[in-house]
């Protein structure tokens, strides 16, 4: 590994030649660099190099693995909406998903409604998944509802209105399972007494069942609330990974082998990378702290490093130089043992 890696070689000697010009007197917002204009012109394949990383890089964001875990959930959502259809018209129940992000609350959500949605009649919507604001009103509960329907004029009308505008539309579209996101809003909860309290009188209206997602901010909300608590199923599991726990060392093992596989299928990368092997495994079990969705922003994130070194295949020092740019530069990790094991 070495300070410039991610650059191609033979870029290297023409950038450190790059001398910057004199742009004293000059609008320096309104005037191109002439020294940048020519380095950029001779660097001919820039172009071609950028599109094969993010091809790469977007052909690793397409693959959804099917994680036990997350098949779990979805079938946890699958008993949700079924028992929702059995007991239509009486008080309904709810069910809570709060963990840490990328432990695959979100995917499961949507490769969930994905499949519902395959064989829904035309015009309706099964599963609706909406994100919530942070703000935490209960007017802003339902215009998020109504825009994740579509609805134009989604913040047209008084909290009351809208809560019976909401309702109807939900009949209207069909949705039978309705899942709450506020995952997107890391460190801070879309859930308040509020919302809490306007959960409550949509399961009592007893339309349908209602999925929470969230972090672990919103845990506390939630409990305070032992009205809304008493009416949820028991979550399921999405938790990070304890290479501690047989099963959960497997789990996270089976993972990463599936990964590594997929990256070749998928031309990511000509050859397997070697993550799965137990020492690499367990290292990055503790880079990541056991969340499933941290390895991919660490492959992300090495695609580039092999690529620029031009590379077809990544191997595991860009792995390790991975976690120390993205790992350890964003404080998800304070230590990288991928560097202690490859010497």
């Amino acid at each position: 590994m070495t300070p410039e890696k991610g650059i191609p070689p033979e870029h290297r000697p023409l950038l450190s030649s790059i001398s910057l010009p004199d742009l004293s007197g000059k609008d320096e917002k309104s005037s191109i660099s002439p020294t940048i204009s020519a380095a950029f012109g001779k660097l001919s394949n820039v172009r071609a190099s950028v599109e094969t990383v993010v091809k790469k890089q977007a052909a690793l964001q397409r693959i959804v693995l099917p994680y036990p875990r997350m098949l779990e959930c979805m079938w946890a959502f699958e008993n949700m909406l079924q028992l929702g259809l059995e007991t239509k018209g009486q008080p309904q129940l709810g069910m809570r998903v709060f963990f840490e992000t990328g432990t695959g609350k979100t995917t499961s959500a949507r490769q969930h409604a994905l499949l519902k949605q395959a064989t829904a009649a035309t015009g309706t919507i099964p599963v609706l998944l909406a994100s919530l604001s942070t703000k935490g009103t209960a007017k802003q509960l339902y215009v998020s509802i109504m825009s994740a329907l579509g609805d134009g004029f989604a913040m047209a009308g008084t909290e009351t209105t809208l809560r019976l505008r909401t309702m109807k539309a939900l009949r209207e579209k069909g949705v039978q399972l309705l899942i709450l996101d506020e995952a997107h809003h890391p460190g801070r909860s879309g859930f308040s007494g509020d919302i809490t309290a306007e959960l409550k009188l949509m399961l009592d209206m007893g339309e349908l069942p209602i999925v929470l997602l969230g972090t672990d901010e919103a845990v506390p909300i939630i409990g305070a609330d032992k009205e809304l608590a008493g009416r949820l199923m028991a979550p399921c599991r999405l938790g990070s990974l304890d290479w501690a726990m047989e099963d959960e060392r497997g789990l996270w093992t089976e993972f990463l082998a599936s990964l590594d596989q997929e990256m070749v299928r998928e031309g990511i990368s000509r050859e397997l990378v070697g993550i799965a092997d137990p020492d690499v495994a367990e290292a990055l079990n503790t880079t990541c702290g056991g969340v499933i969705g941290r390895i991919m922003r660490i492959m992300l994130t090495a695609i580039p490093l092999a690529a620029n070194d031009g590379r077809d295949s990544i191997d595991l020092e860009d792995v390790a130089e991975a976690v120390d740019r993205w790992s350890i530069e964003h404080g998800f990790a304070t230590e990288n043992p991928l560097n202690v094991l490859l010497g």
